[in-house]
């Protein structure tokens, strides 16, 4: 069920993500620290969320040595197949224990009466569910370090090692809750403008403050939404989640880490195409290895990545098709935002919010920053862009997973991908010799 691994080359792996990681994080420690000419000045954005803003020099100063400090001799040991094993087990085992738990808390306390005993009960869950959690927090460590390795493996049997077998940069995360991000779009056209991550502990008035200030100050859309991780070093990945996503997210946010040294990452934001094309293929991607590494410790296959799926034919006209719906808000949206129509765009995308409740998907609010955000990724039924389609077909002309993405990552235009993928084109339809 799990592939074993020798102990000497367990620790040899160890000895190489420990260095690889020290170097790298004092190369981003530089990088963030360095001042920005004589005094950083906030956006008009960043002052809104002033008082709920995420560090991310504090938090790598924070997370990166300390996480290191605590295991160097184990990193140099490993995690045995069967310490890993026994691990993986136990967290899948505490977060379906929390999730029961969490929903009798939640029951316990819309109906909580006045009596001693509904006050009992929900200090006992309580305290299942902080034991539960300080559990968790015990094995994270050395549970991290199973999996990190486990992911290496599947890297660089896919070709990504920067030299050889060794991966640049080495795979490592951290398993808490990300923090969360606002994101800004322009009232007129859905075009996200800024994003700032805001503490992982932003309570819904306060994000709903900010985005009302954002709005008043600045006739921004804006919203706060919930990030499922984050391309820090080391990465966030949400500890609540179950084996395989956790997988996938983790391959996911090394591949941004990755991309980074590449012209791809290095191009991010020179344009909209190059944000989704960028975040399409790490999707993509990290769906594909962290399913590989999943299936070779589960022993059964994993699914399709969502982005190679067939698109079901619309259902009867009596069923209710998510994809649809949104897809056909967004294309609304943006014919009434072309016309000049933004109070009536916005009134619009509001009387769809509560037609999806009817069919239980709850959203706090949907409006141009929503669209912009989740446009980013290709997969979204709120994407109308052609380059997921496109990087789909990539991955089927080419021979592996890692032959995609060492080849889309030296493209430095989405103008230049283009080209590789017409190039693409021409030697699959060209005969065999």
């Amino acid at each position: 069920m799990y592939e074993r691994r020798g102990a000497s080359k367990a620790g040899w792996r160890g000895r190489r993500r420990f260095v690889g990681r020290v170097l790298l994080v004092a190369t981003l420690l530089v990088t963030l620290i360095l001042p920005r000419g004589d005094r950083y000045i906030l956006t008009p954005v960043e002052e809104a969320a002033i008082d709920s803003r995420f560090s991310l020099v504090s938090w790598e100063v924070r997370n990166a040595f300390s996480k290191w400090g605590s295991r160097t001799a184990s990193s140099f040991r490993g995690v045995s197949t069967r310490d890993g094993a026994a691990l993986v087990d136990r967290y899948v085992a505490i977060n379906r224990g929390l999730g029961e738990l969490e929903g009798q808390l939640a029951r316990a306390v819309a109906v909580r009466g006045t009596d001693l005993a509904s006050g009992d009960q929900i200090a006992d869950l309580e305290a299942r569910i902080a034991g539960l959690k300080a559990e968790r927090q015990a094995i994270r460590p050395r549970l991290e370090e199973y999996l990190e390795a486990e992911l290496s493996t599947t890297m660089a049997a896919q070709g990504l090692g920067r030299f050889g077998p060794l991966l640049w940069p080495p795979v490592d995360f951290r398993m808490e809750e990300p923090p969360q991000l606002l994101v800004v779009s322009r009232r007129d056209r859905i075009e996200r403008l800024e994003d700032v991550l805001l503490d992982a502990r932003t309570m819904t008035t306060r994000a709903e403050a900010i985005e009302a200030l954002v709005k008043e100050r600045e006739n921004l859309s804006a919203l706060v939404v919930q990030l499922g991780g984050l391309a820090t070093y080391p990465n966030i990945v949400p500890a609540n989640y179950d084996t395989l996503p956790l997988l996938q997210v983790a391959a996911h946010e090394w591949l941004h880490s990755y991309l980074f040294f590449r012209p791809l990452g290095q191009r991010f934001n020179d344009s909209g195409e190059m944000a989704i094309l960028n975040e399409t293929l790490a999707g993509l991607a990290g769906d594909e290895l962290g399913g590989q590494t999943w299936s070779r410790l589960m022993g059964k296959p994993a699914p399709v990545p969502s982005l190679l799926r067939e698109r079901r034919a619309p259902g009867p006209a009596g069923n209710f098709s998510f994809d649809a719906f949104m897809r056909e808000t967004r294309q609304r949206t943006d014919e009434l935002l072309s016309d000049g129509q933004i109070e009536a765009a916005e009134s619009y995308m509001e009387q769809r919010r509560i037609e999806l409740q009817d069919h239980g998907y709850f959203f706090r609010k949907l409006n141009q920053a929503y669209f912009a955000f989740h446009g980013t990724y290709a997969d979204s039924p709120s994407s109308t862009s052609p380059i997921g389609p496109q990087v789909a077909e990539f991955r089927t002309l080419a021979g592996s997973i890692g032959e995609t993405v060492r080849e889309i990552a030296a493209a430095g235009s989405y103008e230049e991908f283009l080209r590789i993928l017409k190039q693409k084109r021409r030697a699959a339809a060209e005969p065999s010799p």
